[in-house]
């Protein structure tokens, strides 16, 4: 029986990506590791790979407030889900009106997309107008539209429909199709893969914002988690701050804050590690597709 030969290169490239995944999932397990971890086994050793006294000290502080925590999770998860429907119903509208070969106004919309992204106002302008505009105070409306329209999103929906044969438009028409049964029916379920890239980069732009509700929200209503999480650990140092001092009681130094930090990180990253797997095969089609133009 001959032995079958071993492709050395290809072994190498799967062992390169190997240790690159391996050198990937380490900022997550030390996450996992000092949030499980004492605030004595910190301050005596640091940080350790594997905790001598695993314990859950830091998540039972942080769920100690159970309610506004989910109340966070519930505005967060609601701002980024209407938030992406509205991006990929705005950017996916734009593009396709952009990509139009015989819109005689395509190049001017197309201009006016690029000149929003080199000259934007800054965050500045942007006050100004959701001030003057939305009215904003308390208002969950500033923590979706502001941030609805992208114009590299639009880019990567716009590479696809470029890349569509013109035929299936011209076919639409001529089977009786007007623009709006063209748009819905026909170009958006071809353009699936790019839609799917779009939305995963929205919902992540939304989980991860944190701007809008600092400058926006005041009260208690409509706290998003990253707010949340923030809010808790600046009470946290706080009281730390003053146990140092002596000005609090001793009880407090023990306080894991630390950990609570790393498991603050955990509640916001795990939730979005656990979405992507749904969206990687279109993510990658999309963006490779979406790079590429002609």
């Amino acid at each position: 029986m001959r032995k079958k030969k071993i492709d050395i290169p290809n072994l190498l490239i799967h062992i390169f990506f190997i240790l690159l995944c391996l050198v990937m999932l380490y900022p997550f397990w030390c996450i996992i590791s000092v949030s499980l971890t004492t605030q004595e086994e910190i301050t005596a050793s640091g940080f350790s790979f594997f905790p001598e006294t695993p314990t859950l000290e830091s998540y039972k502080y942080l769920f100690e407030s159970m309610k506004p925590l989910l109340e966070a999770y519930a505005t967060t998860i609601f701002v980024a889900v209407c938030g992406s429907f509205i991006g990929v119903m705005v950017c996916s509208s734009y593009a396709y009106t952009v990509s139009r070969k015989n819109f005689p106004a395509r190049h001017i919309l197309a201009f006016i997309a690029m000149f929003t992204m080199y000259f934007s106002g800054g965050m500045a302008a942007s006050y100004i107008i959701n001030v003057n505009v939305l009215h904003p105070k308390n208002n969950i409306l500033v923590l979706i539209l502001p941030g609805a329209f992208s114009v590299m999103n639009m880019v990567v929906i716009r590479s696809f429909f470029d890349n569509l044969p013109y035929a299936l438009i011209e076919s639409a028409k001529l089977d009786g199709a007007n623009e709006y049964v063209t748009y819905f029916k026909i170009m958006l379920p071809l353009a699936k893969p790019a839609l799917a890239t779009v939305t995963l980069m929205l919902f992540v732009q939304y989980w991860n914002s944190y701007y809008e509700a600092m400058m926006y929200m005041d009260t208690g209503h409509y706290v998003t988690l990253q707010l949340l999480l923030q809010r808790m650990l600046d009470k946290v140092d706080f009281v730390k701050q003053f146990a140092s001092t002596g000005m609090v009681s001793g009880m407090v130094k023990d306080l894991p804050s630390e950990g609570m930090r790393m498991a603050m990180c955990g509640l916001t990253v795990f939730p979005m590690l656990f979405v992507f797997p749904f969206f990687q095969k279109y993510f990658v089609k999309g963006m490779a597709i979406g790079s590429v133009k002609g």
